[in-house]
C-alpha cells in the first residue's frame, strides 16, 4: 500500500511564484535520473519521463488530483505547477521515488 504524503490537496497554480523557486525546483528535478526538464514558461515545468501516465497517477494519488498532468499532445511529457516551497518539496520527493 502506498504511503500518503502530508499534503492533502494539490496547490493551484500561483501567479506569485518566484523565478528563484521555479529555478530551484527545475534544477533539483534535472538531477533525477530518468527525468528531463524542458524549457517552460509561466508557473509550470514540463518534464520528459518514460511512463508519464503511470507517474502522474501515482503522484496525483499521493499529493492530490492535478498535482501532475499528462501532456496528451506530446508523448512522454508531464507538467507540474510550481507552488510554495513545501508543496514543491513533496512533489520533488514523490517524483524521485516513483521514477527510481
Amino acid at each position: 500500500m502506498e504511503q500518503r504524503g502530508s499534503a492533502s490537496k494539490a496547490t493551484a497554480p500561483n501567479q506569485g511564484v518566484s523565478a528563484e523557486e521555479k529555478d530551484r525546483l527545475t534544477s533539483r528535478l534535472a538531477g533525477i535520473q530518468g527525468v528531463r526538464t524542458l524549457p517552460s514558461v509561466g508557473t509550470w515545468i514540463m518534464l520528459e519521463v518514460t511512463e508519464p501516465t503511470t507517474l502522474a497517477r501515482k503522484v496525483n494519488r499521493r499529493l492530490g488530483p492535478g498535482s501532475m498532468k499528462v501532456n496528451r499532445d506530446v508523448a512522454g511529457m508531464v507538467r507540474i505547477f510550481v507552488s510554495d516551497p513545501r508543496h514543491n518539496e513533496e512533489l520533488f520527493r514523490a517524483i524521485r521515488e516513483f521514477v527510481a
